[in-house]
């Protein structure tokens, strides 16, 4: 393979390309890849509503209404990152879920470590950060009755070659990619099957032995446990310490006064 830049910004995420190479049984088993969609949580939206299997993997070069968490705009430029949702159907109870935006935090976190080597830590409960700055973002949307989950869209989006001016001005301090964190070039193509097959891992791995087999790693990768914070909810502020994650994958805060607090969502930031 040609490992000039230019080549790598030339790759193109079509099925043939990922699939040669990669080992995974039931992540991937149906890889739907698209130039160009608003996005790719909803496409595989309603693959799942119409009984795509468990597994089918939804990505596209481009998104033009790509989304994180509370609605915020996702930056999803051409050929400039990994955008991708993965359908899932778990057994799992609809206030289990957060477990499933921890496992794919944990395994983009394997993913970017196994192919470049970089350092990375997590930021409860969605966020991959180098050097304290974002470069993955996982969004869980789910689908359930009120006492067992339909399925669940994990959306994945990963920085992979942009340069600093390549994002909005707004997350120019923010904001990373693996191009910038490691100032060489890096496969597109090599890291989302690194990322479809970790994330298989550890999807396996927790549904076998439970939330409490990543847990460890997943604590041990944060950079909000043992650190006061704030969490921001709709309508409520938390301000305490991280204790733990719990075998939800939620946060244990200690308020002041020593008040245990469970936070199974909300928007964390270090104080």
């Amino acid at each position: 393979m040609d490992c000039s830049s230019s080549s790598f910004l030339r790759e193109y995420l079509s099925e043939t390309n990922i699939r040669e190479g990669l080992e995974t049984s039931l992540v991937g088993r149906k890889i739907c890849t698209f130039g160009i969609l608003k996005s790719t949580n909803d496409h595989a939206w309603r693959l799942a509503d119409e009984g795509a299997p468990e597994g089918t993997v939804v990505i596209a070069e481009e998104q033009t209404a790509g989304r994180g968490r509370f609605g915020r705009s996702w930056s999803s430029p051409p050929g400039m990152g990994i955008w991708c949702s993965i359908i899932f159907r778990p057994g799992l109870f609809p206030w289990e879920a957060p477990r499933m935006t921890m496992m794919a935090a944990l395994a983009a976190a394997r993913a970017i470590r196994a192919s470049t080597g970089l350092v990375v830590s997590l930021k409860w409960p969605n966020d991959v950060l180098i050097e304290g700055r974002k470069i993955c973002g996982i969004l869980t949307e789910l689908s359930a009755d009120t006492d067992a989950v339909r399925f669940v869209i994990t959306g994945i989006g990963l920085n992979v070659h942009q340069h600093e001016d390549d994002f909005p001005a707004a997350l120019r301090d923010k904001a990373t990619s693996l191009r910038m964190a490691s100032d060489v070039p890096v496969s597109r193509i090599q890291v989302i099957r690194s990322l479809l097959s970790e994330t298989e891992k550890a999807y396996l791995l927790m549904n076998t032995s439970g939330f409490a087999a990543l847990r460890r790693e997943i604590v041990s990768l944060s950079c909000v446990v043992g650190r006061a914070v704030s969490v921001r909810q709709r309508n409520r502020l938390y301000r305490g310490k991280v204790l733990d994650i719990d075998e939800t994958g939620g946060l244990v805060l200690e308020l002041a006064g020593g008040r245990i607090e469970h936070i199974i969502s909300g928007e964390v930031q270090l104080v």
